[in-house]
């Protein structure tokens, strides 16, 4: 036979000084079991707004194998925040006939009046979830508008320095010479109508240049060139951002060419951020970009034609901006249905040498060059046609 006991459950989001801690929690539990033998589970660190916390599922776990008799809590809202969430965890206690106290509120579960007064309060529990959630989302707007560092790393190419906003402590960026030497390359590779994210890849891969570290990925550079941040916002970027639907919190007279944007969600963005600008917040940074407005715009224009990305590559339907896609070798032209047998080492040796002829016709214009740290093209030597080489170097 199973022996049930008293379980006593504590919970803490973030230790402030208007929070009660976990160890005082378990204290007013104890008294209220007058010193009875219980067992003890407690989560730190995890919000009341859900149940995924890994303490509290071990004790639903004790309770539905029968071995927990009464469960006691400091507050109600220690166990949950969520209207469903303490309706579907009181049906579990009904079912195992598990008794439920809270130290500081008195309910008695077993009448119709004990329970209707829980479920009262845990929906003013919700309440003040929302209420505290819509507080510190309203926050982070407002600072969002006054164009704000609103924490985090700094993207790629930026170093943060502290600063004071409006009597505010805050951090602003400052460009790292050798990184926005870098992220800058990127911009005016990506500008060339010929230029592909995997050129530039395989250009930084070839030279060892590493982003944080590791080597720049395809869907690193999307979302590094989607970026305003870079770029030294002016007049034709403020009528770009206009025509796009975007939330434009600074007047023209800000967008003198030289500072850059911070980019926002906005509270009603339904799309794909990716794909469409519309109903986003742009703001003019306090740091300075490093990208002029002409060649960003290029490159953010480019990239609104191009497909999206499947697992870090392009699908092979509408590429706009990258290399002409190949023909397609005709079927008597293909090696992998040359019949065997009767046909000569001669017939298929012609075949061979016309599909390449017929698929160097189309290869990238490119051309590789050697001992010098110039762009000059792909990974590998390719053909070329009689056009003068794009070369890139880097900014020092």
């Amino acid at each position: 036979m199973n022996i049930r006991e008293d379980v006593i459950y504590a919970r803490q989001s973030v230790d402030r000084k208007d929070s009660i801690s976990i160890e005082s929690q378990i204290d007013f539990c104890k008294y209220e079991l007058k010193g009875g033998s219980c067992r003890v589970f407690k989560d730190k660190g995890y919000s009341g707004k859900n149940t995924d916390r890994p303490k509290f599922q071990k004790l639903l776990g004790e309770i539905r194998k029968g071995k927990v008799r009464r469960v006691v809590v400091y507050k109600l809202d220690r166990i949950s925040r969520s209207i469903l969430d303490f309706a579907n965890m009181m049906e579990l206690f009904q079912e195992y006939d598990v008794e439920f106290v809270s130290s500081t509120e008195k309910f008695d579960t077993s009448t119709p009046m004990g329970r209707a007064m829980l479920n009262i309060c845990i929906v003013f529990a919700q309440l003040e979830r929302e209420t505290i959630q819509k507080r510190v989302t309203d926050a982070y707007y407002s600072r969002c508008l006054k164009g704000f560092h609103m924490s985090g790393q700094a993207p790629y190419g930026f170093d943060l320095e502290p600063t004071v906003v409006e009597n505010i402590r805050t951090k602003m960026m400052v460009a790292d010479p050798i990184a926005a030497s870098h992220v800058r390359l990127m911009f005016e590779m990506y500008a060339e109508p010929e230029t592909s994210f995997g050129d530039i890849t395989r250009y930084f891969e070839e030279r060892g240049i590493k982003v944080y570290g590791k080597s720049l990925t395809r869907s690193y550079l999307s979302q590094l060139l989607r970026n305003p941040v870079y770029a030294q916002a002016d007049l034709e970027m403020y009528e770009f951002f206009k025509s796009q639907g975007t939330v434009v919190v600074n007047d023209a007279a800000d967008f003198a060419g030289t500072n850059g944007c911070y980019l926002y969600q906005g509270r009603d963005v339904k799309e794909d951020k990716d794909k469409s600008l519309k109903d986003q917040i742009l703001v003019i940074a306090p740091h300075e970009g490093f990208v002029s407005a002409d060649v960003w715009l290029r490159c953010r224009k480019k990239l609104m034609t191009n497909t999206t990305f499947q697992n870090g590559r392009k699908s092979s339907a509408g590429n706009a901006g990258t290399h002409s896609k190949r023909p397609t070798i005709p079927l008597a032209m293909n090696t992998s249905v040359v019949p065997s047998g009767p046909t000569t080492r001669a017939v298929r040796g012609a075949v061979l040498s016309a599909r390449r002829s017929l698929s160097s016709s189309f290869l990238p214009l490119w051309e590789k060059s050697s001992g010098s740290s110039s762009y000059c093209g792909a990974a590998r030597k390719r053909p070329t046609r009689r056009l003068p080489p794009i070369r890139w170097c880097l900014h020092r």
